[in-house]
């Protein structure tokens, strides 16, 4: 800067968190300490750097295998190893069910009994992923293949108190279209994908 140009004034305080290989750091004329201040489009922008230390980082190596020629093929997989059927439900469990086609359930807390009996019997089954907080599975329910998502972090073995931040949910969405016959007049099981 020299003296004709206005002095900085301060502006909002922003702070980003940036990770910077030693190498990087080395070639930085920023993070040398030398500056601060820098100058875009004709304006200038007072910077500080607060914090430098030294971190660890770790490197992930990832290896790519092919686990089907093409995604029908995958489709089909899924169903083979995850797709199970949903029959014989209470009128409360059919409830909690339908209204999860429809958009979502939510179960307000831990007594609500048709949604404790719907988990059971989708934890019982192999999930497409799922962890400790939630899951996704493909399920036969009344003819037609849905993936179904429930989160269930605050509905949980522990029985953990469910926190307005922590509701239990279900979602569950078609993945067959409906209405659609095989030539045979039977439903073609194998027309969508997941």
């Amino acid at each position: 800067m020299n003296e004709r140009e206005p002095r900085l004034s301060p502006g909002p305080e922003v702070a980003i968190p940036e990770e910077y290989t030693t190498a990087e750091t080395n070639e930085s004329v920023l993070l040398s300490g030398e500056y601060s201040a820098v100058r875009h489009n004709g304006a200038v922008y007072p910077f500080v750097l607060e914090e430098r230390r030294e971190a660890t980082l770790t490197r992930y190596r990832y290896t790519v295998s092919r686990v089907a020629n093409n995604t029908t093929a995958y489709a089909q997989q899924l169903r083979d190893e995850h797709l199970f059927g949903l029959s014989v439900l209470s009128e409360a469990e059919r409830s909690v069910v339908n209204d999860a086609i429809d958009g979502v359930y939510y179960a307000e807390d831990t007594d609500d009994e048709a949604f404790r009996s719907v988990m059971d019997r989708f934890s019982a089954e192999s999930a497409v992923e799922a962890d400790g907080y939630d899951g996704i599975w493909l399920v036969r329910y009344d003819g037609q293949v849905y993936v179904a998502e429930l989160s269930y972090g605050g509905f949980d073995q522990n029985d953990r108190p469910v926190t307005p931040k922590q509701r239990a949910r279900s979602v569950i969405t078609s993945v067959e279209p409906r209405n659609t016959m095989s030539p045979r007049g039977t439903r073609d099981q194998h027309t969508a994908e997941p």
